[in-house]
């Protein structure tokens, strides 16, 4: 049989400011949990039925990711430096960590994403270079596919590559690779 650990209730003293200091501290909430001395699915059960408490989660959260950020810009930016130690455990000098481009990258994400972040943008267009629309599309799926609805006569595309490939009638090579 195991014994389940005995958690603290929700109004022992001191306990829920040692939950919110925790989370204010970038701590995940199941470690704020354990620091507390409280069963993690009872700290969601009262976060639903306290507003005050749910309001003072959100501003430890809000407090915890500001530490985060800050020490992702300073990680981006400036880099960090560790300390070296000998065979014997002694500290004998710091090694600089250089800045993260990565860190870098991921903060520039977040901050501008709407110029930063990865955007993939995929058009149909008909013969004469006009966008078609999703609907459309979808009915000339529906169709079956003739040389018709290529943008470009593929005979002449298809001459094109096997001169490429191997060479004008002429026995020139187009300079262009």
């Amino acid at each position: 049989m195991t014994r389940r650990r005995k958690y603290r209730k929700f109004t022992h003293r001191g306990a829920r400011e040692t939950f919110l200091e925790a989370l204010s501290k970038a701590q995940p909430v199941t470690v704020a949990c354990k620091m507390a001395h409280w069963y993690q699915p009872d700290v969601y059960r009262w976060r639903k039925q306290d507003p005050k408490f749910a309001e003072e989660w959100d501003a430890a959260l809000a407090e915890g990711t500001g530490m985060l950020e800050q020490e992702g810009i300073r990680r981006a930016l400036v880099g960090r430096e560790l300390p070296v130690k000998d065979k014997d455990g002694n500290i004998i000098g710091t090694q600089l960590i250089p800045p993260s481009d990565t860190m870098l990258i991921f903060m520039l994400k977040a901050r501008k994403p709407e110029v930063y972040r990865e955007t993939y943008r995929h058009d149909i267009t008909n013969s004469d270079n006009s966008l078609i629309t999703f609907a459309n599309a979808m009915k000339l799926i529906d169709r079956p596919f003739g040389k018709e609805l290529l943008p470009f006569n593929i005979d002449e595309a298809v001459e094109a590559q096997i001169i490429e490939l191997k060479g004008r009638p002429d026995g020139s090579r187009s300079s262009g690779r």
